[in-house]
């Protein structure tokens, strides 16, 4: 019996001993694999395998955040050292190549400024790209005279932390799309054209935001844009919305298309609906650029409202052509 005893006390000692030692040490953090060519990362972070620049391919799978925390813990650094590929393709208001666009590079990294920069031109397909550079996030500029870029452009792309938004990934293949306006100098129009922000009531109120910044010499009465939001439950979270615009003495109409200057004749109505319900395409941003006519006499223009739910604060941008004409081109400076 007392054998039986002093074995049993010898295999829990032993156990505690070996798990112990194992705690100390098993202090190394696990191997990080790139998931496309089981390749592990170097001693300062950088893949071993050059030819994985698109790092962690599983970007937006679910490991990519547990893969970020153990690359950061073992190279505090890590951010800096991303390398950075990009493709794009940079198109006009017809789907055509515009080359000889002046594109602007920026990416954060361990230089001494902390930032670098790189300018490129667009080829005689639309299409740039740079390489072998490396850091964190890397912003996109365009410009080319008589042309401004599109308003929804991706202003730029992340390549290190799946925190801070999906890790991009270059393909030469599939080359990111971005659009330009080409204005024509002789039908770019003399605009009102205004940007203003305003605090927005509780969901539910009906709220007037008005056009103001109409030079008084033009004698033009445009009436205000009106608002309301409305819970379509009361449900806390994810809850389905309608948000009804309106606008005081004129019809209104949605627009639609990537360059949006030029008003319709017919087609607008009293007022514009936006639903969000609660599905997969939930989302508690209000965003939408509407056509509008005032009543005689009959004066054009063009306005975006954003705002969400949440926000407290309602942006409203809008183009106005007090000579009547329907067009709203504000050429590349507008």
């Amino acid at each position: 019996m007392n054998k039986l005893l002093i074995s049993g006390v010898i295999g829990v000692v032993s156990l505690i001993a070996v798990w112990f030692w194992w705690s100390a040490t098993d202090t190394a953090p696990p191997r990080l694999l790139d998931a496309s060519s089981n390749q592990t990362f170097s001693a300062d972070g950088a893949l071993t395998n050059p030819a994985a620049l698109k790092r962690f391919s599983d970007a937006q799978s679910n490991n990519a955040g547990d893969r970020y925390l153990v690359a950061i813990r073992r190279d505090p650094k890590y951010d800096w050292k991303r390398p950075i590929s990009f493709f794009g393709k940079v198109v006009n208001q017809e789907n055509k190549p515009v080359s000889d666009v002046q594109v602007r590079f920026g990416w954060n990294d361990l230089s001494a400024e902390g930032t670098s920069e790189k300018i490129v031109l667009s080829d005689s397909e639309g299409t740039f790209g740079v390489s072998n550079i490396f850091g964190k996030y890397l912003s996109i500029r365009f410009k080319k005279e008589n042309h401004s870029p599109h308003p929804d452009n991706h202003p730029g792309f992340e390549f290190a932390n799946p925190f801070q938004g999906p890790l991009h990934l270059p393909d030469p293949r599939q080359p990111v799309l971005f659009r330009l306006h080409r204005h024509n100098k002789d039908q770019s129009a003399r605009l009102i054209i205004s940007r203003q922000r305003y605090a927005v009531r509780k969901v539910g109120e009906k709220q007037a935001f008005p056009i103001s910044h109409i030079p008084p010499e033009t004698g033009l009465h445009v009436g205000r844009v009106l608002l309301q939001t409305i819970r379509l439950s009361d449900s806390e979270s994810r809850a389905p919305w309608r948000t009804t615009v309106r606008m005081e003495d004129a019809v209104v109409q949605r627009a639609t298309g990537d360059f949006a200057f030029e008003a319709p004749v017919t087609g607008y109505a009293e007022e514009l609906i936006v639903e969000s319900r609660d599905d997969s395409s939930w989302t508690d941003v209000t965003d939408m650029t509407f056509f509008f006519k005032t009543t005689p006499p009959v004066v054009y223009g063009k306005v975006r409202v954003r705002t969400s739910l949440t926000s407290g604060h309602l942006g409203m941008s809008y183009w106005i052509n007090p000579s009547g004409s329907r067009n709203l081109d504000p050429g590349p400076e507008g």
